[in-house]
């Protein structure tokens, strides 16, 4: 595997390490190339704006974007942290059941460059899911994380 792959993962592992938020024992990353992806499950049962919450403790992290149905039965988060060294990941907090989340799916990058090709295009398929938009990072405020001097 990637060596900025096994970075990425141990930099994200050292980070949630104490916070008992996940089960991270014999979780194995899926490498596809230039990614890699995995899903962790939480310790327990939480709301998806709790778990974003908890990572804001952890990390600085920034919302993609936050959508749900009509119903709210449909949740779905997508939050990455600012892009520094070895912390190049997005998280996907996907909730069918009322926006009750119990894992995550990560999936780590292996440069800037394809993190930001990846975010830019979850962020333009967004208008082709049939959920409500709570909130949206503009595209340009996603620029500025990746290009702020």
């Amino acid at each position: 595997m990637n060596s900025f792959l096994q970075r990425n993962f141990a930099t994200f592992r050292q980070t949630v390490d104490e916070s008992g938020i996940f089960l991270l024992d014999n979780i194995q990353l899926e490498v596809e190339g230039r990614t890699a992806t995995v899903y962790v499950p939480t310790a327990t049962q939480y709301m998806a704006e709790d778990l974003v919450e908890e990572f804001s403790e952890m990390t600085e992290v920034k919302i993609l974007y936050h959508a749900k149905s009509d119903d709210g039965c449909s949740v779905r988060i997508l939050i990455y942290p600012m892009p520094y060294s070895y912390q190049m990941y997005v998280i996907d907090i996907d909730s069918s059941q009322y926006g009750i989340v119990e894992g995550v799916t990560i999936t780590f990058f292996d440069s800037i460059d394809i993190m930001l090709d990846t975010l830019e295009k979850l962020l333009n398929n967004l208008r082709h899911k049939h959920l409500d938009i709570v909130k949206q990072q503009p595209q340009k405020k996603l620029y500025q994380c990746f290009f702020s001097s």
